[in-house]
């Protein structure tokens, strides 16, 4: 079950947060990670893609 357990404003270069990225964190199981993009749902994906990269997948014997 995925969980959004954070939400952030990532600023800019120039320390504007208002016109920089926003970062989320995720839990989905026991796995975490943070994802970054425009907008909440863009974030969103991009957290759960680490974690499907991250997570050890079942073998085919």
């Amino acid at each position: 079950m995925r969980r959004i357990v954070e939400v952030r404003n990532v600023p800019d270069k120039e320390g504007f947060a208002h016109r920089g990225e926003l970062a989320v964190l995720v839990r989905d199981r026991e796995w975490t990670a943070w994802g970054y993009g425009e907008n909440r749902d863009t974030a969103v994906r991009d957290a759960e893609g680490r974690i499907a990269l991250a997570a050890p997948r079942p073998t085919i014997n």
